[in-house]
């Protein structure tokens, strides 16, 4: 009877530790970071501030822009990194694991056979995802290739940062208080303005 009772609740436990969460793909590019990363938006000035603004046009921002209900909506922005003879990009997966979120992509990639240059690109995903009541936003991705024949490949060049032109506080490169006990600490002046 205990045996029972302990699978049952072991079964129960497992369905609900790993959960397929709703999406829905709103756009594939070519032109994304250099680095593979994944970051989740949950307003639309943290998008509009980082590279994605960059790699997009300003109609596709405000495309994208007007499929996600911010509040119980959020995206999802998936980058795969510099990629050479990829042949398209998909979402292919959103999964629930506690209060974080797991990110399947899949990278299409011409066959070694196929004639033809073999571009480098650097594709991403976006999509529009149910944000979880607890969320915790440390992303979990995984990329991942298939042959995807003789297709046309895709090319890109990688997405700027946006500039961070925001106020910085004064670094304070050293401090006087250290050369009473080590004679080789020099102070270093205070460095003003923006960095």
């Amino acid at each position: 009877m205990i045996r029972r009772i302990l699978t049952v609740l072991l079964l129960t436990l497992s369905s609900v530790a790993c959960a397929e969460q709703p999406y829905q793909q709103v756009f594939a590019g070519y032109n994304g970071p250099d680095s593979p990363t994944t970051t989740y938006f949950q307003d639309e000035q943290s998008l509009r501030d980082s590279w994605v603004s960059t790699a997009l046009q300003p109609r596709e921002l405000d495309e994208i822009l007007s499929k996600v209900r911010f509040g119980p909506q959020m995206l999802v922005v998936s980058a795969v990194g510099g990629r050479s003879a990829v042949t398209g990009v998909q979402l292919g997966g959103v999964e629930r694991y506690g209060d974080s979120l797991s990110v399947l992509v899949l990278v299409g990639v011409a066959d070694t056979h196929c004639p033809g240059p073999r571009p480098d690109s650097y594709p991403f995903v976006i999509g529009v995802v149910q944000k979880p009541d607890a969320f915790d936003a440390i992303p979990n991705y995984f990329h991942q290739n298939f042959p995807d024949e003789c297709k046309a490949v895709k090319s890109g060049s990688p997405a700027q940062e946006r500039p961070n032109n925001a106020f910085k506080p004064t670094p304070h490169r050293g401090a006087n208080h250290m050369a009473d006990t080590a004679c080789h600490v020099l102070h270093a002046p205070l460095r003003r303005g923006l960095t």
